[in-house]
Protein backbone atom coordinates (compact mmCIF):
# COMPACT_ATOMS: atom_id res chain seq x y z
CA UNK A 1 0.00 0.00 0.00
CA UNK A 2 1.11 3.28 -1.25
CA UNK A 3 1.80 6.60 1.84
CA UNK A 4 2.19 9.88 0.02
CA UNK A 5 2.36 13.43 1.05
CA UNK A 6 3.30 16.65 -0.87
CA UNK A 7 3.81 20.09 0.07
CA UNK A 8 3.73 22.87 -2.77
CA UNK A 9 6.54 25.41 -2.31
CA UNK A 10 4.42 28.54 -4.10
CA UNK A 11 7.33 31.03 -3.42
CA UNK A 12 10.10 28.43 -4.79
CA UNK A 13 7.56 27.96 -7.78
CA UNK A 14 7.02 23.87 -6.92
CA UNK A 15 5.42 20.81 -5.54
CA UNK A 16 7.47 18.56 -3.51
CA UNK A 17 6.32 15.01 -2.70
CA UNK A 18 7.10 11.93 -0.89
CA UNK A 19 5.85 8.53 -2.17
CA UNK A 20 6.28 5.22 -0.43
CA UNK A 21 5.71 1.73 -0.43
CA UNK A 22 4.18 -0.30 -3.53
CA UNK A 23 2.46 1.98 -5.93
CA UNK A 24 -0.54 1.20 -7.96
CA UNK A 25 -2.00 3.23 -11.13
CA UNK A 26 -5.33 3.66 -9.09
CA UNK A 27 -3.30 5.13 -6.04
CA UNK A 28 -0.70 6.99 -8.05
CA UNK A 29 -3.79 8.70 -9.97
CA UNK A 30 -5.22 8.85 -6.78
CA UNK A 31 -2.54 11.19 -5.20
CA UNK A 32 -1.95 13.29 -8.40
CA UNK A 33 -5.59 14.03 -8.68
CA UNK A 34 -4.89 15.33 -4.50
CA UNK A 35 -2.26 17.47 -5.51
CA UNK A 36 -3.94 18.92 -8.63
CA UNK A 37 -7.54 19.82 -6.84
CA UNK A 38 -5.18 21.52 -3.86
CA UNK A 39 -6.04 25.42 -4.61
CA UNK A 40 -2.53 26.31 -4.20
CA UNK A 41 -1.86 23.59 -7.46
CA UNK A 42 -0.51 25.54 -10.61
CA UNK A 43 0.01 23.49 -13.70
CA UNK A 44 3.03 25.37 -14.49
CA UNK A 45 4.87 24.58 -11.06
CA UNK A 46 8.55 22.13 -11.04
CA UNK A 47 8.19 19.35 -9.16
CA UNK A 48 10.39 17.21 -6.76
CA UNK A 49 9.26 13.63 -6.43
CA UNK A 50 11.01 11.24 -4.25
CA UNK A 51 10.12 7.64 -4.54
CA UNK A 52 13.58 6.46 -2.75
CA UNK A 53 11.22 4.40 -0.80
CA UNK A 54 8.74 3.59 -3.45
CA UNK A 55 7.98 -0.03 -5.95
CA UNK A 56 5.89 0.27 -8.82
CA UNK A 57 3.57 -2.13 -8.71
CA UNK A 58 2.28 -2.24 -12.45
CA UNK A 59 3.55 -3.23 -16.23
CA UNK A 60 4.97 -0.99 -19.02
CA UNK A 61 1.32 -1.00 -20.81
CA UNK A 62 -0.25 0.41 -17.31
CA UNK A 63 2.06 2.58 -16.89
CA UNK A 64 1.53 3.84 -20.20
CA UNK A 65 -2.28 3.99 -19.73
CA UNK A 66 -1.52 6.06 -16.58
CA UNK A 67 1.13 9.10 -18.23
CA UNK A 68 -1.72 9.28 -21.04
CA UNK A 69 -4.49 9.70 -18.47
CA UNK A 70 -3.01 12.25 -16.65
CA UNK A 71 -1.58 13.87 -20.07
CA UNK A 72 -5.18 14.35 -20.85
CA UNK A 73 -5.91 16.79 -17.46
CA UNK A 74 -5.06 20.02 -18.35
CA UNK A 75 -4.00 20.47 -14.53
CA UNK A 76 -1.03 18.58 -15.72
CA UNK A 77 2.45 19.85 -14.97
CA UNK A 78 4.68 19.78 -17.84
CA UNK A 79 7.27 22.00 -16.07
CA UNK A 80 10.73 21.19 -15.05
CA UNK A 81 10.53 17.43 -13.21
CA UNK A 82 13.01 16.07 -10.92
CA UNK A 83 12.36 12.22 -9.59
CA UNK A 84 14.93 10.50 -6.35
CA UNK A 85 14.77 6.46 -6.94
CA UNK A 86 16.96 4.31 -5.14
CA UNK A 87 16.21 1.28 -7.50
CA UNK A 88 16.93 0.24 -10.72
CA UNK A 89 13.31 -0.76 -11.47
CA UNK A 90 12.18 2.28 -10.54
CA UNK A 91 14.95 4.48 -12.99
CA UNK A 92 14.24 2.21 -15.78
CA UNK A 93 10.25 3.28 -15.25
CA UNK A 94 11.09 6.57 -15.24
CA UNK A 95 13.13 6.89 -18.42
CA UNK A 96 9.90 6.10 -20.58
CA UNK A 97 8.66 9.36 -19.38
CA UNK A 98 10.38 11.43 -22.30
CA UNK A 99 8.98 9.29 -24.92
CA UNK A 100 5.29 8.94 -22.61
CA UNK A 101 5.19 12.91 -22.46
CA UNK A 102 6.74 13.38 -26.37
CA UNK A 103 9.21 15.71 -24.91
CA UNK A 104 7.14 18.39 -23.70
CA UNK A 105 8.12 18.46 -19.83
CA UNK A 106 12.17 18.21 -18.99
CA UNK A 107 12.31 15.38 -16.73
CA UNK A 108 15.59 13.89 -14.73
CA UNK A 109 15.91 10.87 -12.61
CA UNK A 110 18.75 11.04 -9.56
CA UNK A 111 19.90 8.75 -6.85
CA UNK A 112 20.72 11.22 -4.23
CA UNK A 113 18.34 14.35 -3.20
CA UNK A 114 20.89 16.74 -3.27
CA UNK A 115 21.47 16.42 -6.99
CA UNK A 116 18.05 16.37 -7.65
CA UNK A 117 17.69 20.03 -5.95
CA UNK A 118 20.53 21.60 -7.25
CA UNK A 119 19.02 20.46 -11.02
CA UNK A 120 15.46 21.77 -10.12
CA UNK A 121 16.93 24.69 -8.03
CA UNK A 122 19.56 26.16 -10.70
CA UNK A 123 18.75 29.08 -12.86
CA UNK A 124 17.12 28.43 -15.95
CA UNK A 125 18.45 30.15 -19.26
CA UNK A 126 16.60 32.24 -20.97
CA UNK A 127 15.44 31.78 -25.14
CA UNK A 128 16.42 34.64 -26.87
CA UNK A 129 14.54 33.47 -29.61
CA UNK A 130 11.49 33.87 -27.01
CA UNK A 131 8.43 36.25 -27.71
Amino acid sequence: MMNARYKIHPEEGYVESWLQGSITPSEMLAHSQRVWSDPGWKAELNGLMDLSDATFEFTDAEFRALINMMLADPRCSLARWAFIVTKASTFAMLRKLDVLTREQSTIRIFFSRGDAEKWLFQPQARDTNAR
